[in-house]
């Protein structure tokens, strides 16, 4: 599974058996599960459907700015929540906290810094001063089986509230919610 990105690239099932050459063509990644058809020699060419079990959080990408906030999250349980926490805010500024769709691949937005969510598709969890190094907000995930698998992004974005603008990112995580 991949966003394109060397960091955002990672190993969905391991899928070596003991029979010998997989060979597996076709790979489709659908609410959470990867659909491929794969031959073993005494069997012959199959459907295989992999589920990728239980919730999911990845960390992708790396922070840019002098203070480099880094964000992490709790697994996100369908029903239950997620908690999106950070470290090493830079202080005064104002910190975004963003849920998205997941940009693919992530979008530069020059000097280093990345978006890793899809900037038309996303909305604004919460706004804050940054008085602490760290920093958290908590999420209700719905009660919904449609939204197993899928993958969302959390990013905060840091800002100045003076001129000349100046903008400091965390890394990108991807959630993927499931019971």
């Amino acid at each position: 599974m991949s966003d394109g990105t060397t960091q955002g690239t990672q190993l969905f099932a391991n899928m070596h058996l003991a029979e010998g050459n997989f060979s597996p063509v076709g790979l489709t990644l659908s609410a959470g599960r990867l659909f491929l058809t794969a031959s073993l020699p005494h069997i012959g060419s199959e459907l295989w459907i992999v589920d990728r079990p239980g919730a999911s959080v990845h960390a992708v990408g790396d922070p840019c700015g002098a203070s480099s906030p880094r964000l992490t999250a709790t697994p996100p349980i369908l029903g239950g929540a997620t908690t999106v926490m950070g470290r090493r805010a830079p202080s005064s500024w104002v910190g975004v906290n963003l849920l998205g769709v997941r940009a693919v691949p992530p979008l530069s937005l020059g000097t280093g810094c990345y978006s890793y969510l899809d900037l038309n598709q996303f909305v604004v969890l919460n706004a804050f001063v940054a008085t602490q190094p760290t920093w958290s907000v908590t999420v209700s995930v719905p009660n919904d089986n449609r939204l197993e698998g899928a993958l969302a992004a959390v990013q905060t974005w840091f800002l100045t509230t003076s001129f000349p603008m100046r903008t400091q990112l965390t890394n990108g995580v991807y959630l993927g919610p499931s019971h």
